[in-house]
């Protein structure tokens, strides 16, 4: 039936969301996600918060700028099998995540997706 969610594979993919801070880790950590044939791949560039709040006036002489820092994000979907491969791989990037203060990592089991990108 159209319109509702049966959670189909939803054993099959992981969405990995990536906020990397520096330019050295990025393309090492895009790569990673390319060669492991990750499905859905989308960098967008961010911006650290107090970029919008240093726009409003209450804020305007409180905060100083971070305009040109750099901040990108990649969100892919992968293959579940190959969830430890991803990690493993970035990690080879940026040494122990846990300790990195440069890169944020998480990764949420796929509950329901549909569609497919052509890049």
């Amino acid at each position: 039936m159209q319109g509702e969610l049966d959670p189909i594979d939803s054993q099959g993919h992981h969405l990995f969301h990536v906020v990397v801070q520096s330019e050295e880790f990025f393309r090492g950590i895009l790569e990673a996600f390319i060669a492991l044939d990750a499905k859905a791949v989308t960098v967008l560039e961010g911006r650290a918060p107090r970029t919008y709040l240093q726009r409003q006036p209450l804020f305007a002489g409180l905060l100083d700028s971070d305009e040109n820092r750099f901040c990108r994000i990649i969100i892919a979907a992968l293959d579940r099998r190959l969830s430890n491969e991803a990690i493993r791989r970035v990690q080879e990037v940026t040494g122990d995540l846990r300790l990195c203060s440069k890169v944020h990592f998480s990764v949420q089991e796929v509950f329901w997706a549909a569609g497919a990108l052509d890049w």
